[in-house]
């Protein structure tokens, strides 16, 4: 049984997501709230859900109080511009996004409008706000990194496989941000005598070539390092590791739904439902500048048992203790 609290959220995902951009018209003095999803509605609608039983809880009800506007980007940056400009032409008194890398796209076409993002990894180092404790312009939300998130996920690794010895990391060579963390993994690596073999990933084509010279070189697992690519990838990565025999260990909760091993993520929706609290204070009369971007410090564990026994791993007793989730 799987147990996780995007089934709670489903039924309520259901009843509230839907693929047009408008749904049922409100009070002409009812604010509106924008909301550009850079995926798809399948894949994240129960991130989005998490926002609007948030906003629910602070008497925000959608075409009551408030009027919800949601596109969903595809995962494709001209369609995810093209959201955000018909979004932003219906004036919401705020537009929410994804990640700070999505929030940065739509910056340029919002104005004066305010922008909150549920996942910050890097916005002080890619110039959306000025610092976390002061952001100082339009743009504030929650920021989910945190410096051992990478090597975390290596030491869980070696712990579900005590005698690994290699380690294939996935990673976008042109991601400063990437290349950041894969040093930071590899020198870790070395620590527990594990070697961190680079597995540069531009697009999707180079995966089955990846995974077939990971196998020839006796790599035991995988990681990769955390981003959209391989966030739309997901399901390959997952297949791809179990046909090699791969210990396969994910960045977001959803990569061991489809199939990984283990993941270890921040608590997304729960990002999401904190930056109902945002959205709030916004249709009350606050602003980004005077709004520090708040980091959200709550990781979860998921243990895939179905996938433990088809590569066959004995996942120990202390690793089944740490897991917030297993997947059976």
């Amino acid at each position: 049984m799987i147990l996780r609290r995007r089934m709670i959220l489903a039924g309520l995902a259901s009843a509230i997501l839907q693929p047009a951009l408008v749904r049922a018209q409100a009070g002409p003095s009812v604010p509106r709230i924008a909301i550009a999803v850079w995926g798809s509605q399948a894949s994240e609608s129960h991130r989005v859900a998490g926002l609007i039983a948030g906003l629910a809880e602070l008497g925000w009800k959608d075409g009551v109080t408030m009027q919800v506007n949601i596109g969903w980007g595809e995962s494709n940056s001209a369609r995810y511009r093209s959201v955000v400009a018909e979004l932003v032409a219906k004036k919401p008194s705020v537009l929410l996004v994804s990640r700070d890398a999505e929030a940065l796209i739509a910056l340029p076409l919002t104005g004066s409008l305010p922008i909150l993002f549920a996942s910050g990894f890097d916005p002080v180092g890619i110039g959306l706000v000025t610092s976390l404790a002061n952001p100082g312009g339009m743009v504030t939300g929650v920021s989910i990194q945190n410096r051992e998130f990478s090597p975390k996920r290596l030491s869980l690794l070696t712990e579900a496989v005590p005698r690994l010895a290699r380690v294939g990391a996935l990673y976008r060579p042109m991601d400063e941000n990437a290349v950041h963390w894969l040093k930071i993994t590899t020198e870790q690596g070395k620590g527990r005598g594990v070697q961190v073999v680079p597995v540069p990933i531009d697009r999707r084509e180079d995966l089955v070539p990846a995974f077939a010279a990971l196998a020839k070189q006796k790599t035991g697992a995988i990681l990769n390092i955390p981003d959209r690519l391989f966030f739309e990838m997901r399901k390959d990565l997952a297949d791809l590791s179990l046909k090699h025999g791969l210990a396969a260990i994910g960045g977001v909760q959803e990569f061991a739904d489809s199939g990984a091993l283990l993941s270890y993520a921040p608590d997304v929706i729960s990002a999401w439902r904190r930056l109902a609290t945002f959205v709030d204070r916004i249709l009350k009369g606050a602003v980004p500048a005077k709004m520090p971007v708040e980091q959200l410090n709550v990781f979860e564990l998921v243990v895939n048992l179905r996938t433990a026994k088809a590569l066959k791993i004995q996942i120990p007793a202390s690793l089944l203790l740490q897991a917030t989730r297993v997947i059976e």
